[in-house]
């Protein structure tokens, strides 16, 4: 399964790379060194109130077969919740509350 839509560019790493952090306000980028640690600041955001929290992995790419120098887009996005991490699905911005029953219906072990 492919974490970038289908395209016929070709994304080659450039500029700063593959990037992970909290997504904060208007989408913004909170960069953090490791997956880790975005989770770990997302669920700070949740203890402070935020109704939902989410982590992503972008990259910053030069493009071949595309339009214009470069582009970053987002190659995971992730919604945290105090207990457990989900994946969630390509062309969703989070979860649906169907999902979200799914997701909380599994058993803790070796969870995030």
């Amino acid at each position: 399964m492919s974490l970038i839509a289908p395209s016929k560019e070709l994304l080659v790493l450039s500029g700063r790379g593959i990037r992970t952090g909290s997504i904060g306000d208007y989408g913004m980028l909170h960069e953090t060194p490791t997956l880790e640690e975005a989770i770990k600041l997302a669920r700070l955001d949740l203890k402070n109130g935020h109704p939902r929290a989410f982590v992503a992995m972008r990259i910053e790419a030069a493009v071949i077969g595309g339009i214009g120098d470069g582009t970053e887009c987002e190659l995971a996005r992730f919604e945290v919740y105090p207990d457990r991490v989900a994946l969630v699905p390509g062309g969703q911005g989070g979860l649906s509350d169907e999902q979200k029953t799914l997701v909380h219906a599994l058993p803790q072990r070796g969870l995030l």
